[in-house]
């Protein structure tokens, strides 16, 4: 494996440089990144008692909803249920946009949409339609609750933690887009729900320290979202990040894995994390640490190449 071409690959690729405009445009709505948890993966919203609510939302790539609408729509509701778990939380209710050129797409997004909401046990409250739009889109928002002292946020890292990746590698890389590994259709919905679970247990427990799910910047994408929000470097030793067997790192470390996290976590609560998800089936591994640095580096077989100095780059744009 050349680590310096890796590098290189990942800093290009169109799953993370597409995060390169959230800084001008949260700048342009009056807000500052990173602070008052404007990154997370869910807004939290302090209502009182012992709960917060937690509102995310998302939109489906527009590749993934040309190649297939149906998995699209099932999609909008993976991505939206995956936040709010990443924060500790569990999804109550979703409403959705779906735009449409034509009926039959509308209709296969609307029944993509119907088996995720199914499938994740989170009613579809509401929503709008657009019907001859320009284009085919989905995107989705969603509530969840979690414990006030459960929360998982994605700036708490600090230096000296391990980095984590969870992932459930029972799957399969979706025919016709294969930046898609499906993990959860052909699962129970008490399979996946008790996965999503996981999160909630480590949050309440106080396991992690920080998190966040694997999203369409891919693996090293997503730990570098983490470690830049934080204030923190790292150092990630690519053979460990778990990966099935049939495909090649350069394409998993851009997947986007169905289910699948990010954590740091302290030396003395990694058994109990890592334990955490292997009970349920889901390979989790130590895959580097956190540091004081501003860099992310990737190591492989004693090479190392930086990825990102926070100092010059930033994944989210000045």
């Amino acid at each position: 494996m050349d680590v310096r071409r890796l590098a290189e690959d990942l800093r290009n690729f169109d799953g993370l440089k597409r995060k390169k405009g959230i800084g001008e445009l949260t700048r342009a709505m009056g807000l500052t990144f990173g602070e008052g948890g404007v990154g997370d993966d869910a807004a939290v919203i302090d209502t009182g008692g012992d709960e917060v609510l937690l509102f995310s939302a998302d939109s489906i790539l527009q590749g993934l909803v040309d190649a297939d609408p149906f998995f699209a729509g099932y999609s909008a509701v993976l991505v939206n249920v995956n936040d709010i778990a990443a924060m500790g939380g569990t999804a109550t209710a979703m409403v959705n946009v779906l735009s449409a050129k034509d009926r039959e797409t509308g209709l296969e997004i609307a029944k993509g949409v119907w088996s995720g909401s199914a499938k994740f046990g989170v009613p579809v409250v509401g929503g709008h339609f657009n019907p001859e739009a320009a284009c085919n889109g989905i995107a989705i928002s969603i509530i969840g609750r979690a414990k006030k002292g459960s929360l998982i946020r994605s700036d708490a890292a600090e230096p000296g933690e391990n980095i984590v990746v969870a992932v459930d590698l029972d799957g399969r890389l979706h025919p016709r887009y294969p930046l898609a590994w499906d993990s959860t259709t052909g699962k129970s919905s008490k399979n996946v729900r008790d996965n999503l679970g996981i999160l909630v247990e480590l949050g309440r427990k106080g396991l992690v320290r920080s998190g966040r799910d694997i999203s369409n910047p891919g693996v090293i994408g997503t730990i570098a979202m983490l470690l830049e929000g934080s204030g923190c470097g790292g150092a990630v030793e690519v053979e460990r990040i778990p990966r099935p067997d049939d495909v090649e790192p350069s394409r998993w470390l851009k997947v986007y894995p169905g289910f699948g996290f990010v954590l740091t976590v302290d030396d003395a609560a990694l058994g109990d994390c890592l334990e955490a998800f292997k009970g349920r089936g889901i390979e989790a591994a130590a895959v580097g640490r956190t540091t004081g640095s501003s860099k992310l580096l990737i190591t492989h077989g004693g090479d190392e190449e930086v990825v990102f100095d926070f100092e010059r780059d930033s994944v989210f744009g000045d």
